[in-house]
């Protein structure tokens, strides 16, 4: 019997997704310089932290939403412009847990905290996205771009 997407992601746990080491920046840390570390790894969010603690996240969605229509002075701290006192997960939570809280929330960056309390990464929806189609690539590549997408006549060379 073949995997399903629903039992994969049931039995799967947030350490076992291919998490990038986040970046970790004090509320004090000037727009300028996340703005050059977000573009310099290719990072989509970076964590707040007063010592190990998660205070905030920005992510490009702040960057939108937060900055590009303000005239903000480049010296800005980040804890002016952070999403508060994000939502986190433990690293050894369930896959679904997280699912549900990114939906429940709308958010697309979770900060994971590990066995010791200290920010272990950020999980992203793509990251999710990525873990299920390297484990069932056959099911996953072969969907349509659409769900219900039929094609009538074959297409081809």
């Amino acid at each position: 019997m073949a995997l399903k997407i629903a039992d994969l992601i049931k039995a799967a746990r947030i350490r076992e997704l291919p998490m990038r080491k986040n970046i970790v920046v004090k509320p004090t840390t000037p727009l300028e310089e996340v703005y050059r570390l977000m573009d310099e790894g290719d990072w989509s969010a970076v964590v707040v932290c007063k010592g190990d603690k998660a205070v905030g996240i920005f992510s490009h969605r702040d960057i939108l939403y937060r900055t590009a229509l303000e005239d903000l002075e480049p010296s800005t701290p980040i804890e002016q412009l952070m999403t508060p006192d994000p939502v986190t997960l433990s690293i050894d939570e369930g896959l679904p847990a997280a699912i549900k809280v990114m939906v429940d929330g709308g958010y697309r960056h979770i900060p994971i905290i590990d066995d010791k309390g200290c920010t272990a990464g950020v999980l992203t929806s793509r990251e999710i996205l990525r873990y299920i189609a390297d484990h069932m690539p056959e099911t996953v590549l072969n969907l349509p771009p659409r769900l219900h997408q039929e094609l009538h006549r074959p297409e081809g060379g």
